[in-house]
């Protein structure tokens, strides 16, 4: 994640494509969401995996830690979700959301309906779609996510992956606000040497570069009388299993992830006393370029 916005800050002058990504586009990137785990890996045991909160003290013994990508509220209790036992590696916690660190991330998310998130691990050399095997999305909305993740491994000389599971950050991402969400699994092991991870570094750069110039299929703005109005889309005509609906920016911008094709698409004010529910047709012809559909609630 740091390598990657070296490259975005140091190849703005040189790279037409940096250069439209950083213009385009607003990228954060978070190097860590588990302080106190990276913590402890530094200094006392560099395989461990979760966070440091004290999970349990019966007796003398102490159990620490949650997994933070088995936390996340969609998926959580699922069959492929994390485990009920507080000493697994993979314990997803006692609830969805219960640890301060997801709990961040969850409001980041919502405030940003981010339209991608990228995510990297290590380690598997795989790019890793949604969902986990245990739950389904609709065949269109499945192979287009496999395209892009083939896409992606395919360039930096990975294989293209299912997730492993639910109650993770870009099953939640997806599932609560609609971004198409990838987690890289980096290298061929835990704690590579310097140069083997210098070299993996340098190696999935063009991937990155790449999922963050893939056009948003479709774009726009929701609004009534040019303000905007808070407001949720749903794709009637596919067959969704887990809900899938997702709220619109603050400022009024919502985003979808659709092949080519017709989509009808439902619009629902949050404020159904002023402003009326509306179905529009989306028509996706040209997967390279992003199609910006506004909605006026007011006609």
């Amino acid at each position: 994640a740091r390598e990657g916005a070296w490259e975005l800050g140091s190849r703005y002058g040189n790279s037409s494509v940096v250069r439209d990504v950083v213009n385009m586009y607003q990228v954060y990137v978070m190097y860590t969401m588990n302080p106190d785990g990276l913590n402890y890996v530094w200094s006392t045991d560099n395989m461990w995996r979760k966070n440091r909160r004290l999970v349990s003290s019966e007796g003398s013994a102490e159990v620490y830690g949650v997994d933070l990508n088995r936390n996340y509220e969609f998926g959580w209790n699922y069959t492929c979700a994390g485990s009920t036992r507080m000493g697994s590696q993979t314990y997803r916690g006692p609830y969805p959301f219960s640890e301060a660190e997801t709990q961040v991330m969850k409001a980041f998310q919502t405030d940003r309906r981010f339209a991608k998130v990228l995510d990297l691990h290590s380690y598997a050399r795989e790019v890793r779609r949604n969902y986990g095997s245990c739950a389904g999305l609709p065949v269109q909305i499945a192979g287009l996510f496999e395209a892009h993740s083939k896409a992606f491994a395919t360039l930096i000389g990975y294989q293209s992956a299912r997730s492993c599971c639910t109650g993770g950050d870009i099953s939640y991402a997806y599932h609560n606000n609609g971004g198409l969400s990838t987690l890289v699994e980096t290298a061929t092991s835990f704690q590579p040497p310097a140069d083997e991870m210098e070299a993996e570094v340098i190696r999935v750069r063009p991937g990155n570069l790449y999922y963050l110039s893939i056009p948003v299929p479709v774009t726009g703005v929701i609004r009534s009388s040019g303000a905007p109005v808070s407001a949720t889309v749903r794709i009637v005509n596919l067959d969704w299993t887990n809900h899938e609906e997702w709220p619109n920016r603050a400022d009024g911008r919502y985003h979808l992830w659709v092949p080519p094709g017709t989509w009808q698409v439902d619009v629902t004010p949050d404020d159904t006393n002023t402003y009326k529910s509306k179905t529009v047709t989306i028509e996706v012809s040209d997967p390279k370029e992003t199609l910006v559909v506004d909605v006026d609630l007011n006609e």
